[in-house]
């Protein structure tokens, strides 16, 4: 580690906050966050557009985006703290998660929105967990890392294809969780 500046550390090692906490298989557990004034004045934008919106906090930041431009948040977590800050609230990035891809990809991707998360509530900005899952198999770890309660916030993108088996998930997720309110990105 000689020769790294701090920065270069932390997006080695990337540490979680000193007082966080884990779920029970080891996920980094996104806390519920409070959200009183929660209605529906709060307006949506997209992680791309988060440059062009004038009234900042009266909107929710959403990652429903290819993973290339999620990678960025990523690759520089600190980068965008301070802009996040100026909005109410945002959505953790929705990375993929496909039946296809094996167990380590799809906990790398729920670790990588689970971690996030965190490093955003410890800066003090609301979080929304976003969740996805595939089948059954991903279950345990698509809805790991999620405080039971919470606000959380879903797409229905790419479900069209197999409804059963997005809804079968759906049901289990809010059996498992029990959101206060589940925001819906698509039809």
């Amino acid at each position: 580690m000689n020769g790294l500046t701090e920065y270069e550390k932390f997006l080695i090692i990337r540490p979680l906050p000193p007082d966080h906490v884990y779920d029970i298989d080891g996920m980094p557990l996104i806390k519920k966050d409070s959200f009183e004034e929660f209605g529906n004045n709060q307006k949506y934008t997209t992680f791309s557009n988060i440059n062009s919106v004038k009234d900042k906090q009266n909107h929710i930041i959403t990652f429903f985006q290819y993973d290339n431009t999620l990678m960025r948040v990523w690759n520089k977590p600190i980068k965008y703290i301070s802009k996040f800050k100026e909005f109410y609230a945002l959505t953790t990035p929705d990375f993929s998660v496909y039946s296809n891809m094996n167990k380590i990809q799809i906990a790398n991707s729920v670790y990588m929105n689970r971690w996030l998360g965190c490093i955003w509530q410890y800066a003090g900005i609301k979080v929304i967990p976003t969740i996805t899952w595939a089948n059954e198999d991903t279950y345990d770890i698509c809805f790991s890392g999620i405080e039971k309660g919470s606000i959380v916030a879903i797409s229905t993108i790419g479900c069209i294809n197999d409804i059963e088996s997005y809804l079968k998930g759906f049901n289990e997720m809010k059996k498992r969780l029990n959101p206060s309110l589940i925001i819906v990105k698509g039809k």
